[in-house]
Formats: C-alpha cells, structure tokens, sequence
C-alpha cells in the first residue's frame, strides 16, 4: 500500500508539473513571439525612415526647391522619433556640414554621409558589405 500511495504521488505531482511546465512553455512562446514582432516592426519602421532621408536628401540636392527642403526636415522628425541615438548624433552631423554660403560642398560632407550610412546598418543590425 505504501507503495501504492508513492507511485500516486508521483504521478499526482508530474501531473501538475506537467501542467505548470506547459503553462510557463505557452507563456514564454508567446512572449518570444510578441517580441520577434515587436522587433520585425521597429526595423521595417526604422529602415522605411532611414530610405526616405536618404531620398529626400537627394532629392533635395537635384531639385533645390523649398519642397524638397521641407520633405528633407519631415524626414529628419520621423527619424527622431525611431533612430538609435548614435544614428541621430549622425543626423545632426549632417546637417551641420550643409553646403556652404557659396554653395559648394562642405570638405566634411562625404565623410560624414559615410559615417551615418556606418550608424544607420549598425542600428538596423545590417552588416557592412566587404571592401568598405
């Protein structure tokens, strides 16, 4: 009988563990899913900001309309609201070496749009293509 009584015994408390184990297994399913999401969704949203920049800078360098300039400063809001702090420290880097007053490029400019492309992949978790 005693026997008896440790066998339902174990068996009882594999039961629960059982359960409990598949409750914490359910649990943490969906909050790895939730997360991989969360994280799907802020590099898609990221990368969206990061290419429009991108463009409207260019385009702003073709067109030189005031349009263009102000798409330019949307663009610049929207990746305040979503880039890594090293990628906005890069931004403002930008926009500091802006043309100067007689219109030719600043000596930094290149280096600096190099260095904010570097900041941009390493927030969107990109690797840096050989051979740069």
């Amino acid at each position: 009988m005693t026997e008896m009584g440790s066998l339902i015994s174990i068996l009882s408390a594999a039961g629960v563990g059982g359960i409990v184990g598949g409750i914490v297994t359910s649990f943490l399913q969906s909050w790895l899913s939730r997360r991989a999401a969360l994280d799907e969704r802020r590099f898609r949203e990221k990368k969206e900001a990061y290419v429009n920049l991108l463009n409207a800078l260019h385009r702003s360098e073709v067109e030189r309309t005031p349009e263009a300039a102000l798409y330019v400063g949307h663009c610049r809001n929207v990746c305040d609201l979503v880039a890594s702090a090293a990628a906005q420290r890069h931004i403002d880097q930008l926009f500091e070496t802006n043309p100067l007053s007689d219109g030719s490029p600043h000596p930094q400019r290149s280096k600096v749009q190099a260095d904010l492309k570097v900041a941009m992949r390493a927030d969107l978790g990109i690797a840096v293509p050989k051979g740069e």
